[in-house]
């Protein structure tokens, strides 16, 4: 065969994005969304369909933003053409729920030390044999079951918290998690510069509601941390 080139599916993503020819399905529970260092960002990993026949390719990792901006730019949102005010209040109802989304998933993986370096040492991971996972089951009432057993189990390789990060995405109505997500939600921070920013203008950003998270007998050794990456910050 002449004339054809060999493509490798993973550049189909990042070229055909925000066009119609690529269209994504709803973000994965595995793996994960985890914190983009170079792009600072929560980024969420969906499976694309490209072209006509909606081929699926390898998961691919979207920020927020460019999640919202596909849904909007795909064919079948557009299709059945709704009035503009109900689209309008439509894009910003699933504006608002992304927002909240990355918020969650930022204040988890800032407390699980996956944003600032320097704050590894407030959690440790649990070992492989606590998370093993289950290889069948597609009952999700069972799943949440057995994932708060594993977030329990978990909490007692945690240093400096006293209860797992996990339980900020689990969106449950616990007061720590509302204390430490609710600023975060209020200023629209969900990505590195944007808290550094916030502390710049109020050292005290956050700390009332990272503090609940943190053992008493680790109280003064936080202070320590705080002081060394948050106030430095703001001092700048």
């Amino acid at each position: 065969m002449t004339c054809l080139t060999a493509l490798d599916p993973d550049w189909l993503p990042p070229l055909a994005l925000h066009t119609p020819l690529l269209s994504f399905h709803p973000p994965l529970s595995s793996p994960p969304p985890s914190f983009d260092a170079p792009r600072d960002a929560i980024v969420f990993y969906c499976v694309p369909k490209y072209g006509s026949r909606k081929w699926e390719l390898r998961p691919y990792p979207l920020t927020g933003k460019d999640l919202l901006r596909s849904s909007s730019s795909s064919p079948s949102s557009s299709s059945l053409a709704p009035s503009s005010l109900a689209k309008k209040k439509e894009e910003e109802g699933k504006a608002e729920a992304m927002r909240e989304n990355e918020c969650r998933w930022f204040a988890r993986l800032l407390l699980e030390g996956k944003v600032l370096p320097e704050w590894s040492c407030l959690y440790r991971q649990p070992t492989t044999s606590t998370t093993s996972s289950r290889m069948h089951d597609d009952d999700e009432e069972e799943e949440e079951e057995e994932e708060e057993g594993r977030v329990k189990a978990s909490s007692s390789f945690s240093s400096f918290l006293n209860d797992p990060p996990a339980l900020i995405t689990h969106k449950r109505p616990v007061r720590k998690v509302f204390e430490a997500l609710q600023p975060l939600i209020d200023a629209r921070v969900s990505s590195l510069a944007a808290l550094r920013k916030e502390w710049a203008r109020d050292a005290s950003f956050l700390k009332r509601g990272i503090k609940m998270w943190v053992r008493p007998e680790r109280a003064a050794e936080f202070e320590a941390l705080w002081k060394k990456t948050v106030v430095a910050v703001a001092g700048k």
